[in-house]
């Protein structure tokens, strides 16, 4: 027969049992929560900065074509027009990137909707960052761009493996 001690204990074990279900759901839903409206605010904030910038992407693209030119970057430092309408685009990629990097914005979502776009305009304007983080002393000009790109090609990187190692 049961001590009333263990009883105690019994009925102890059997109501933290009862209760660890609803527990474990409630933390599940948060984060599937907290994803979804990660994936929201990414998908919102892309759409505001991509309608903000697509004029001067556009201007610059017919200008420089697909990648900025160590001779073109220099033009844009002395064009101060230009200078304008590249900083825009720069800037508001790397609000994009801080977000991001910060965890604020989905890494998954963003390569999903814009990473090509984003590493082809990392790419575009390369000579141009390098050129202004020597020549202004801006070492750190647009780094969290920079950053993102990396995490962006990482993340394509682990996405193709995982895709390679299910087919085999």
């Amino acid at each position: 027969m049961m001590t009333l001690q263990e009883a105690a204990n019994v009925a102890t074990i059997i109501a933290a049992a009862l209760a660890t279900p609803p527990i474990v759901w409630g933390v599940i839903s948060h984060i599937l929560s907290l994803q979804r409206e990660k994936r929201k605010l990414t998908l919102e904030f892309w759409e505001e900065i991509n309608q903000e910038i697509k004029n001067e992407k556009r201007e610059i693209r017919k200008e420089f074509g697909e990648k900025v030119t160590r001779d073109q970057a220099e033009a844009i430092l002395v064009d101060e027009n230009m200078r304008v309408k590249v900083h825009k685009v720069l800037n508001q990629y790397e609000r994009l990137a801080t977000g991001a990097n910060l965890g604020i914005y989905d890494i998954t979502t963003l390569d999903r909707l814009t990473g090509t776009n984003l590493l082809g305009n990392y790419a575009r304007f390369q000579e141009y960052i390098q050129l202004r983080r020597t020549q202004m002393n801006r070492p750190r000009a647009w780094n969290e761009f920079e950053r993102l790109c990396r995490r962006l090609t990482r993340h394509r990187t682990h996405q193709a493996g995982k895709i390679f190692r299910s087919r085999s």
